[in-house]
């Protein structure tokens, strides 16, 4: 098969235009702190600290949004908040994220994890709120092949669940010690944890397999001019990283070394901002279907939706990916 160079060029300048691709929600959502999707219903779950982050103030809960069509940002509904701390027996003071492990829903809520169970027909229901061992301030959680890890920005440590269902065997151990760790993903092809602190402007690779192994990424000045830095990130189809500034209102993108496509020449020094003026973000996921990027604004009360970074392909990796001939 064979068409031109720009035809070519002209279907990915297609393909990757921003143009009428941005959507926001801010309907009954109150200080929206993480937005997360949940595999199970599809619904983008909203965290709202209410009162604020890290207080023990028993008022909170979690906002759904249901897309009926989400290419095309058509909502089905807004569903009813499916845990909310009025509802009774439930304990929620600040979540501010959430996992799925084995058919139950794990809320970070300040020292503690507050543990639901998915329900097909109701609501989900509060079966335990598990105070974690030298926790103070949890920020962020992931599960990796059953095991929990979470970010602590008040202890300034990466701790480590294991067995969590059953109290016998149940283990809470220290991973590693990091500056005011928050957001965290997980890098399945270095098998390792990537996190950035609200006080140091390095991307910090936690390398699973050899703590030893793990390197840190500068992403911005050496010298850091504020105690809320960078609160989170995720990545993108091009490896690119997308990290929220919540200070600087700002989302920023990174590439580490080996993952910068050849458009750009030179190793990067630091991250470039990619979206500004924002009201205090907090949180951000990835769509990886559609390109998109899913950002919360704390101040403003909205979860916001656009596309991410446009294809960084040079031509000869354009005909490899389409397999196509280009005279």
């Amino acid at each position: 098969m064979s068409l031109n160079k720009s035809l070519i060029l002209c279907l990915l300048f297609i393909l990757s235009a921003n143009a009428q691709d941005k959507f926001s929600f801010g309907s009954d959502l109150n200080k929206p702190y993480r937005v997360f999707k949940n595999p199970s219903n599809g619904f983008f779950y909203v965290c709202n600290v209410v009162g604020g982050p890290h207080l023990k103030d028993g008022s909170a809960n979690i906002s759904a949004i249901w897309f009926q069509d989400f290419e095309a940002y058509k909502l089905k509904a807004r569903v009813t908040d499916p845990i909310s701390s009025e509802y009774p027996k439930t304990s929620l003071s600040s979540p501010t994220s959430i996992a799925i492990l084995d058919g139950h829903i794990l809320i970070t809520d300040i020292d503690s994890l507050a543990v639901f169970k998915e329900e097909e027909k109701t609501p989900p229901k509060q079966v335990a709120h598990f105070k974690v061992k030298g926790a103070k301030k949890l920020e962020d959680i992931e599960i990796i092949d059953g095991n929990i890890y979470l970010t602590d920005s008040g202890s300034g440590a990466v701790l480590k669940i294991t067995d969590f269902f059953d109290k016998d065997k149940r283990e809470v151990t220290r991973v590693s010690k990091l500056p005011t760790p928050k957001g965290m993903i997980y890098d399945e092809d270095k098998d390792a944890l990537l996190i950035v602190s609200a006080t140091e402007n390095k991307l910090y690779e936690l390398n699973l397999g050899d703590i030893k192994k793990s390197t840190s990424y500068q992403i911005g000045p050496k010298q850091a001019s504020t105690k809320n830095g960078f609160y989170d990130l995720c990545m993108g189809n091009q490896k690119e990283i997308y990290l929220v500034h919540y200070t600087y209102g700002r989302i920023l993108i990174y590439f580490r070394d080996e993952d910068r496509p050849k458009t750009i020449s030179q190793p990067m020094k630091m991250a470039k901002p990619f979206i500004n003026d924002l009201r205090r973000p907090t949180s951000i996921m990835y769509d990886s279907s559609l390109n998109r990027i899913i950002y919360t604004e704390y101040l403003q009360s909205k979860v916001r939706f656009q596309k991410g970074l446009k294809p960084q392909l040079t031509m000869d990796e354009i005909k490899e990916k389409i397999d196509i001939k280009i005279d």
